[in-house]
């Protein structure tokens, strides 16, 4: 490949046009200081917080759910096993 050269008089030419081309730009401070808050202030909320505060929630149902339904049948499971301990086993007689 063959490489380009431009010469030290090329180069001045050419910045001299851009300087008289291309101003500069004074941004607005709003726009800068609100775009800086963006970049480095962290959100107080994403969206992988939301998703594992669904998650959350959802196992804490879960637990809720399934500790209501303990509590529902304890008392049935201890009268059969009050009906299981009062009953006598006979030989012979088969289990049900």
């Amino acid at each position: 490949m063959s490489r380009l050269t431009v010469s030290d008089e090329e180069l001045e030419l050419l910045e001299k046009h851009l300087a008289g081309t291309l101003r500069p730009v004074n941004p607005d401070p709003g726009f800068i200081g609100n775009l800086r808050k963006r970049l480095y202030v962290k959100p107080r909320s994403s969206p992988e917080q939301r998703r594992q505060a669904g998650a959350l929630l959802l196992l804490a149902f879960g637990l809720l759910v399934g500790a209501a339904l303990v509590l529902v049948q304890l008392p049935r499971v201890s009268r059969l096993f009050k009906k299981a301990s009062s009953e006598e086993i006979r030989p012979g007689r088969a289990f049900s």
